[in-house]
């Protein structure tokens, strides 16, 4: 359980500084900031997978829920960052729509990690606030994810 805790804590601190990075423009400014935030959700990862591997159950979920949330708070950072300034009203709602096209695969990936932690309680009759949490965001993000497939 200790090794596990503190995997855990390891990624809980690298997905902190992930959601502190602020992406803005100008361009150099937003490419250099999602690629900061990109490395801190892929190490992030790495901690909580590392957690999930050690074995303990309680981990296993409370880490399969962060990384599900890794990948759906990536994509409300990108979508909810403002248009580039010198757009027209019409240019960026094209902006907008192109941009939720190009980052789905994040609600994707989210939804495919929460489904997988919810098979893995059910498989092993495990009840949590981390698998309530993660039932809970699943059925929120397949909804925005029709809607966003179908834009």
């Amino acid at each position: 359980y200790v090794m596990a805790q503190g995997q855990f804590y390891l990624g809980e601190v690298s997905r902190l500084r992930m959601e502190k990075v602020a992406l803005a423009f100008p361009q150099e400014e937003l490419e250099r900031s999602l690629e900061q935030k990109a490395r801190l959700l892929l190490d992030a990862q790495a901690q909580y997978v590392k957690a999930i591997r050690i074995g303990n159950i309680h981990r296993v979920a409370a880490s399969g829920f962060k990384v599900g949330s890794l990948y759906e708070t990536f994509h409300q950072h990108i979508v909810g960052t403002p248009c580039p300034p010198n757009l027209t009203k019409q240019e960026a709602r094209v902006y907008r729509e192109e941009l939720h096209k190009k980052v789905s695969a994040l609600l994707g990936k989210a939804i495919a990690v929460y489904e997988k932690n919810l098979e893995m309680a059910q498989r092993v009759g495990l009840t949590s606030k981390w698998i309530d949490e993660t039932s809970g965001r699943l059925g929120k993000l397949k909804d925005l994810y029709q809607k966003e497939s179908v834009q």
